[in-house]
C-alpha cells in the first residue's frame, strides 16, 4: 500500500532587485515645451490661450537620462492538506512588498495635494495673471530626497498586501482520471 502523506508544506520568497536606465521622453527624445499667456495680446491671460497667442514659449535643452531603481520581496506559505484519499486542500499566504520607484541621483518631483498650503498660494490679478512676488513657487512640490516626506521616493510603499491562495482538486471518480 502506498504511503499518502497528508501535509505538505511549503515556503519561499521571491527577492529581486530592478531598475530601468532610460530617457525621460524616450517616444521622441525630447521634453516638452511649455507656452505662456500672460493677456498681453488680448487684455486676458485666457483669451490669449483661446486665440493662440503665446507671450513666451520655452523647453529645455536637456534629454534628462534616468536611472530607476526599485525591489519587489515576497515570500510565501503553502500547505497542501489531503483532506481524504481523492479530495486534497491547498491554503497558502503570499506577502507582497513592491517598493516605490525612485531615481537612483532623486531626479524626481510632483506636485503632492497633502503638502500645499492655501496660505502659500500666489494672488491672482482680476486678468488671470499671478501677482508677481506672491505665494510660493514650489507650494506643494515635492523633490525625491530632499523635501518627500517618502525619502527618495514620490509616494508611500504600500507594506500591508497579503494575497492567500485557496485551491481544491476533488478526483470524483476515485481512480486518478477525473479531477
Amino acid at each position: 500500500m502506498e504511503h499518502v502523506y497528508r501535509h505538505t508544506l511549503r515556503f519561499g520568497f521571491a527577492f529581486t532587485r530592478e531598475g530601468k536606465n532610460e530617457l525621460a521622453n524616450p517616444s521622441n527624445n525630447s521634453t516638452n515645451g511649455v507656452f505662456n499667456f500672460d493677456g498681453s495680446a488680448s487684455g486676458d491671460a485666457m483669451a490669449d490661450l483661446l486665440l493662440g497667442k503665446a507671450s513666451s514659449y520655452s523647453e529645455t535643452a536637456l534629454d534628462p537620462y534616468a536611472h530607476y531603481r526599485w525591489i519587489n520581496f515576497e515570500p510565501y506559505v503553502e500547505d497542501q492538506w489531503k483532506v481524504r484519499r481523492n479530495l486534497t486542500l491547498t491554503l497558502g499566504l503570499r506577502y507582497t512588498y513592491y517598493q516605490p520607484e525612485y531615481e537612483q541621483h532623486n531626479f524626481f518631483a510632483s506636485f503632492n495635494p497633502a503638502t500645499w498650503a492655501a496660505s502659500q498660494a500666489p494672488s491672482v490679478n482680476p486678468n488671470g495673471t499671478l501677482v508677481a512676488g506672491s505665494g510660493s513657487f514650489s507650494n506643494g512640490i515635492i523633490v525625491a530626497g530632499s523635501s518627500s516626506p517618502y525619502g527618495n521616493a514620490l509616494f508611500a510603499s504600500k507594506k500591508d498586501v497579503f494575497a492567500p491562495r485557496v485551491g481544491l482538486a476533488w478526483d470524483v471518480t476515485g481512480k486518478g482520471k477525473t479531477v
